[in-house]
């Protein structure tokens, strides 16, 4: 049964709808202004009496009525098809308000082409000036018409069932977003479960009602926010606190989220977060804002107890700040997929033993090939530490005996130094044994916590003394760094200002102990690769992987020995200047790129002769430091003398590979090297030479992958790969080839981007792939955000000119007028990437992405501009 308003006539057909007939004590559009006094309901006006007909269309019956208009079930002649006609009724104070409002839906409606979202046929004028939508014409049930015709009690499977259904909402809803649509009164009323079936077992669903709907996208939104402007407008029930206090600016799609929250919550339960039934509008909308949700615990009805991740997920959907919500209808439906995969959720703060437990209930069966290991490094800690409470024990019963107790004091903190170096000796241990064996990533993260939450506690104990306190931090850094090759930057940014917030400490307490400035540069260090993906000002990331430089001279300087340390510091100075000469890349900077790598490779060189295994180390750091001079040396156009080097780097890359076959870094720096080869080959226009190397590459990358399907980097690198492959299909003539790999990478893509939103790396190689994509309007929207974002950073303002030069030849194939418009854009860009300090002459003018721009007015007088610094 169809639910309607309650003075509605009865429906024609009791399983026809569209998405106007909702029950009007629910649906507000009220003032801001009047938020505070108590509002009556809305009256409707007499329905109209049936037409034979409307224009093209014959009027069958009835179907339903809203505040705004007429819903009619009609047969449209001409193509012959039965729609739901929606006519605007006239009468009604603001008028043009009303009026716009539906021609909104009408132009929203037409963006959307969704298998869930109601289609439109058809918009216009009727002879006697109304206006109206031809729609298509849903067969079924609103959504919570249709959860009351299912069992009241949900059992395990019930509740599978109703969060796949629920993740298919999301995924139109995404769908909308990603269209620049919000709809703003998302509600099970304006949901619609077919009869028809769609993927597996769950029913089809529809989405109606985009008439309060915000079309986000740059070049409309002007329209659309003006006539919200200190207006409160969508259903109460599932409004959110911005929408309830009138703040347009602060609607987004996490708008959208929080009523998806309060489906979820109403779909578990029967019942919804707050109680509104009986609050005046003003009551209403303050507990919205600023009332607590009832747990959904004491609502749930089902068979057994709900599973705290499952509330979890929903208050984090019906969190009061959007910020603290889910970034998207997506991530929602990706932390539901979490839970029903039995993988920790991102909405629970990870205690170590959670996570533990649900990785033994996803692989129970792989679990006990690694469970030896676990056990010894459990053994291992709780001997350790068992150690340390005993010399507690110890020194409490020795504290009535002065003399005995600083003896048990010494105790003490020697077991604590030694609880705290033996973990640490396990973790690295079971880390590089874990990393070396396929599919144990998850694991691999699991251990390192639990070793992390024990390496924190027994510093905590610990005696105060430098060694704890460095070993405390070296832990830190390994730490830092495994989060960082899984992309979860705010962890490791935090773990690296804490490592070096304690080396900081000990370089002042201890100037003479030369550890603790060789662990701070290390910690530097990483704190600029954290600022390089994700900082917008290059001068903070040179500013960190300078002050590591300065550190490490020093070192060297003062360190002349011919030990196997003074190796380890030469090859920390090369680190140091293979870092810095990268970063001068990707600022469009190669002189000083090649001056950095030269200085990396005299660090190396100079280096005193030792033992074979440290020698290892050194080699690893030449293969880095000739890739990138090469590099260097190819943006300043030396091609001969970048030939030479990428040929040394691979020779030494190989070398390493061949000294350690089972140590995965050095075929990955090999695939590196073989890409920068593939990318010199393209830009110079050697198509066969480029795909040559740019399939070793690939090659190497997947092998790696196969033996580590979890590292979320070798995924990354994949990409890269295969995006510059696209370029040389494109640039051949192959266009379908070229789309079918962008499209194969497409969802990593948005994958990385959606991790961390802050990410601007991520957020410029989504841009790149959009526009090669041929999607100018989120391409464009991007390159927009990160020119916002980054407007100093000379590397992204030009990575932003080359996708914008995309869209102009994107553009130019589909005879689309704005071609001159974007190419216009992307030489400004160009312009701003010059002003910000972009000297790259050599990009500019072989960069395939920008052939679209090069015979534009002022392309040559930026070319020589660029040429004379």
């Amino acid at each position: 049964m169809v639910k309607t308003d309650e003075d509605a006539p009865t429906q024609a057909s009791n399983d026809s709808l569209t998405g106007n007939a909702v029950p009007l004590e629910h649906q507000v559009t009220v003032s801001a202004s009047q938020a505070g006094k108590d509002q009556g309901p809305l009256e409707l006006l007499p329905a109209r009496t049936m037409p034979e007909s409307i224009g093209d269309y014959r009027i069958i019956g009835l179907l339903g009525q809203g505040g705004m208009g007429v819903v009619w079930e009609a047969e449209q002649r001409n193509p012959r098809r039965r729609v739901a006609l929606k006519v605007l009724r006239q009468g009604l104070l603001g008028d043009e308000v009303h009026a716009r409002m539906f021609r909104r839906e009408a132009e929203t409606l037409g963006l959307l082409k969704h298998p869930s979202i109601a289609a439109i046929y058809e918009s216009g004028t009727t002879s006697d000036g109304h206006d109206f939508l031809a729609m298509e014409l849903v067969q079924g049930q609103t959504l919570d018409a249709w959860l009351n015709d299912q069992p009241a009690v949900l059992s395990p499977d019930d509740l599978v069932f109703r969060l796949r259904l629920f993740q298919a909402i999301c995924g139109a809803v995404h769908y909308a977003h990603q269209k620049g649509v919000i709809h703003r009164d998302l509600k099970p009323g304006n949901i619609i479960v077919s009869r028809e079936r769609s993927e597996g077992d769950l029913p089809a669903l529809k989405i109606l009602d985009f008439g309060l709907a915000r079309i986000a996208d740059a070049d409309r939104q002007g329209a659309s926010v003006l006539t919200d402007i200190g207006v409160v407008k969508g259903t109460l029930a599932y409004m959110s606190p911005e929408q309830a206090s009138g703040e347009a600016a602060a609607i987004d799609v996490r708008t959208d989220v929080y009523a998806l929250g309060v489906m979820l919550y109403e779909m578990l339960s029967g019942q919804r977060p707050y109680d509104l039934d009986r609050a005046s509008i003003a009551n209403a909308l303050r507990s919205i804002a600023e009332a607590s949700p009832r747990p959904l615990r004491q609502a749930w009805r089902g068979t057994k107890p709900l599973d705290v991740d499952v509330e979890t997920i929903v208050l984090k959907a019906l969190e009061k700040q959007p910020e603290h919500r889910y970034g998207s209808a997506a991530a929602l439906s990706e932390d539901v997929e979490r839970y029903l995969a039995s993988e920790p959720i991102v909405a629970r703060v990870p205690s170590a033993m959670y996570r533990v437990r649900k990785f033994v209930r996803r692989h129970r069966s792989s679990v006990s090939a690694a469970a030896a290991l676990v056990l010894a490094l459990f053994a291992a800690v709780v001997g350790t530490t068992t150690g340390l409470v005993r010399a507690r024990r110890a020194e409490a019963e020795a504290s009535r005996n002065a003399a005995t107790a600083r003896r048990a004091q010494n105790e003490a903190s020697q077991q604590a130094q030694l609880a705290l170096g033996t973990v640490y000796d396990v973790v690295t241990t079971a880390d590089e044994m874990l990393q070396r064996r396929p599919e144990t990533g998850p694991l691999r993260k699991q251990v390192l916590e639990i070793a992390m939450k024990n390496l924190e506690k027994i510093s905590r104990d610990a005696a105060t003394s430098g060694k704890a306190d460095r070993t405390m931090g070296v832990a830190l850094q390994r730490m830092g760094a495994f989060y960082e090759q899984y992309g979860t930057l705010d962890q490791t940014k935090q773990i690296y200002q804490r490592s070096l917030e304690i080396f900081e400490r000990l370089m002042k307490e201890q100037p003479n102990e030369d550890w603790n400035p060789w662990d701070a540069a290390v910690s530097y260090d990483a704190l600029g690769e954290f600022f390089r993906e994700s900082g917008p000002d290059p001068g903070e990331i040179f500013g960190y992987f300078g002050r590591a430089l300065e550190i490490r001279k020093t070192l060297v300087a003062h360190f002349r020995s011919a030990l196997p340390e003074a190796v380890q510091r030469h090859r920390g100075l090369a680190v140091s200047g293979i870092k810095l000469a990268n970063l001068s890349l990707d600022v469009g900077n190669p002189q000083n790129g090649r001056r950095y790598a030269e200085d990396a490779l005299e660090a190396i060189r100079t280096a005193p002769q030792t033992d074979p295994k440290k020698a290892r180390a050194i080699q690893e750091a030449e293969g880095s430091a000739l890739s990138a001079l090469a590099c260097a040396l190819a943006h300043l156009g030396d091609e001969p003398g970048a030939r030479r080097r990428f040929a040394e780097a691979a020779a030494s890359h190989e070398v390493f590979v061949k000294t350690d076959p089972l140590d995965p870094s050095g075929r990955r720096e090999l695939g590196r090297n073989q890409q920068a080869v593939g990318v010199f080959e393209l830009e110079l226009g050697h198509s066969a030479e480029a795909t040559r190397a740019l399939e070793e590459a690939l090659r190497i990358f997947r092998a790696l992958a196969e033996n580590d399907p979890s590292n979320d980097e070798l995924v990354w690198f994949q990409a890269n790969v295969e995006e510059d492959l696209a370029t040389i299909h494109a640039l051949r003539g192959d266009a379908a080839s070229s789309r079918r790999l962008l499209e194969s990478i497409l969802p990593a893509r948005e994958r990385f981007f959606r991790s961390d939103t802050r990410n601007i790396n991520r957020e410029v190689e989504l841009m790149l792939t959009k526009a090669r994509l041929g999607d100018r309007a989120e391409a464009s929207r991007i390159a927009s955000h990160v020119l916002e974002t980054a407007p100093r950073h000379p590397g992204k303002v030009f990575a932003v000119a080359r996708a914008l030069a995309l869209c102009a030849e994107s553009a130019r194939r589909a005879r689309d007028p704005q071609e001159s418009a974007f190419a216009e854009k992307a030489i400004a860009a160009l312009r701003q990437a010059a002003a910000s300090g972009f000297k790259d002459n050599y990009a500019v003018k072989t960069s395939p992405d920008l052939a679209a721009v090069r015979g534009l007015s002022g392309y040559p007088e930026l070319v020589a501009e660029l040429s004379r610094r």
